[in-house]
């Protein structure tokens, strides 16, 4: 995205529109991001895989975080799969709704033309298999192959797909088929044993996603970037407003979604994944809520509450982590503001705005951080973002 375009919908929405300028515009966040490329990635490099839960106020800005976490790692080889959990999109409700939302979310850094690659396995797996040399491709083809991190049925059907990609002669539909399969929508009466028969070179056994094998699919999902040449996988829920929405779901609902989010933790915490990150942003409310309902997961994420002098131990290593703790200089001291207003001004710059309307900006808001460093209303960021660029745009 151009930098005109990231100047009007900041002025818009007071949100960055994608990774690149989130990262560009970010203040405070050099110590998250260092312990990201220094340590998590190597972790990952190693096929290690963790789990993270971002907790603030909403408007505070965890989508922010999610979005220059992704630029990372997209700038370091990692895949991604950014997953914005709206209040109609509940993807932890069962685990084959989780794995239909991240496997249509993946996500690879853009090629050498500049041009970003389209969401999805299907063009996942095309970036890493069907668009590399001949004998790269060979080498991931012969990984997948023996890759006991996937799952049997999910392995063949990987293969098999991968395989029509490179065909000249396949049968006309089949690539569609077996695309549908993958992501788990397959089409009304389409039957494994026909498709078999149709095509008896295809792998067998081929599967289908259903509530019985969806943990199995959804661990083989997480672990496939890492199988296929990647550095490994990060995947970001950013479940904000479905967070706010939990207390209106029944009772029986909540407790789903809490205990698939425990079983979750727990692959994590054996080293059931393979090379895959996993951070989720939740609002203030989330943990008191799982104490309540499912005591179960709160257990697993909880910090323990160590003090010193009266003040609780920052601990930005944590399985629960505050967006406060991780923000430094934060949004309660001047300075926040001040960084923050010469990287939108740079922007602005870069988007062509003149001289003369930068300078008086830089004047009518330089004189305003105090202000917003002392305000209590969590959104404080998110409308000085919207004042500046609205003023330029």
């Amino acid at each position: 995205m151009n930098a005109r375009d990231s100047l009007e919908l900041l002025g818009t929405l007071g949100i960055p529109p994608d990774g690149q300028t989130a990262l560009r515009i970010s203040v405070g966040l050099d110590g998250l991001l260092s312990r990201f490329a220094d340590e998590t990635l190597p972790y990952l490099d190693s096929g290690g895989c963790e789990i993270r839960f971002i907790e603030a106020a909403y408007g505070r800005g965890k989508s922010h975080v999610l979005r220059t976490i992704e630029a990372t790692a997209l700038r370091n080889g990692c895949a991604t799969a950014y997953i914005d959990c709206h209040s109609r999109s509940k993807p932890f409700a069962a685990f084959d709704e989780t794995y239909r939302q991240l496997v249509r979310s993946f996500r690879t850094a853009p090629g050498e033309d500049g041009q970003t690659p389209r969401l999805g396995i299907g063009f996942l797996l095309a970036n890493a298999l069907e668009n590399a040399p001949h004998e790269t491709r060979r080498l991931r083809m012969s990984g997948i192959e023996g890759d006991q991190w996937l799952c049997r049925e999910f392995r063949n059907l990987v293969l098999a797909y991968a395989r029509t990609q490179s065909r000249a002669g396949t049968i006309h539909g089949v690539k569609e088929e077996l695309h549908d399969l993958l992501v788990g929508r397959p089409p009304v009466g389409l039957r494994l044993s026909e498709l078999a028969k149709r095509n008896p070179d295809l792998p067998r056994p081929l599967g289908r996603l259903g509530k019985r094998n969806a943990g199995a699919w959804l661990r083989s999902a997480c672990s496939l970037p890492k199988s296929i040449g990647c550095r490994g996988l990060v995947v970001l829920f950013d479940e904000t407003e479905q967070s706010l929405s939990l207390e209106g779901l029944g009772f029986r609902a909540r407790m789903i979604h809490f205990a698939n989010l425990r079983n979750l933790a727990d692959y994590v915490a054996i080293g059931g994944l393979h090379g895959c990150a996993i951070y989720y942003a939740v609002v203030e409310d989330f943990l008191p809520m799982a104490r309540r309902e499912l005591a179960a997961l709160a257990q697993r994420i909880e910090r323990l509450g160590l003090q010193y002098e009266g003040q609780d131990l920052p601990n930005p290593r944590a399985i629960w982590m505050s967006l406060d703790e991780l923000t430094d200089p934060g949004p309660g001291k001047c300075a926040f503001y001040e960084r923050l207003l010469d990287r939108l001004l740079d922007l602005a710059s870069e988007a062509g705005v003149c001289t003369e309307d930068i300078i008086v900006a830089r004047s009518l808001f330089a004189t305003k951080a105090k202000d917003y460093a002392e305000r209590i209303d969590p959104g404080a960021v998110r409308q000085y973002v919207k004042e500046v660029m609205s003023l330029l745009k």
